[in-house]
């Protein structure tokens, strides 16, 4: 028997969106995922998503559930989410959800879904507005809790800057 794998590979882009809201700069911020793919000597690390390059791409490998996620490092009122899906074999991110929230935790009580992604059409932009309006949020996640690969090969979003995230260590 043929086993297809499912895989979740897009591009996320900014066109598409309601006007008047800002392009929120990714460069500087931090990634990470569920797992990293790796292939003749490169790795495709969270960061490739975020690195203005949309040939190179972060990868997860095959697993139950795979995710990622970038820190804003602020907090961010988010309008919407362009993803284009790569013509490619396999491809089915149907299912994958958008999620914005104020913890790196991936569970309902400590995220707001965005979007769902329920289209399977490849080689074109499709806009996912955040459902009911803006989310606000400091993590935004790609999240597939089907077995499969989650692929990004570059992450832009709309939205606004709210505020600063405030860091206090202890004195010792």
């Amino acid at each position: 028997s043929i086993i297809t794998t499912d895989i979740v590979s897009f591009f996320l882009t900014s066109s598409g969106c309601s006007p008047g809201w800002e392009t929120i700069k990714l460069d500087d911020k931090v990634a990470f995922q569920s797992s990293v793919y790796t292939n003749n000597g490169v790795s495709y690390t969270s960061d490739r998503a975020l690195d203005g390059n949309n040939a190179t791409c972060s990868n997860t490998v095959p697993q139950p559930i795979t995710w990622w996620t970038v820190d804003l490092l602020g907090l961010y009122e988010i309008s919407c989410i362009t993803i284009y899906n790569v013509n490619q074999d396999n491809i089915d991110p149907r299912g994958a959800r958008i999620l914005i929230g104020n913890s790196s935790e991936r569970n309902a009580a400590d995220t707001t879904e965005c979007a769902t992604i329920n289209t399977t059409t490849k080689g074109e932009n499709n806009t996912f507005n955040c459902e009911n309006g803006p989310k606000w949020g400091r993590y935004v996640t790609v999240y597939k809790n089907t077995s499969g690969l989650v692929i990004l090969c570059e992450v832009t979003m709309k939205g606004r800057k709210k505020g600063t995230i405030k860091h206090s260590y202890p004195l010792s």
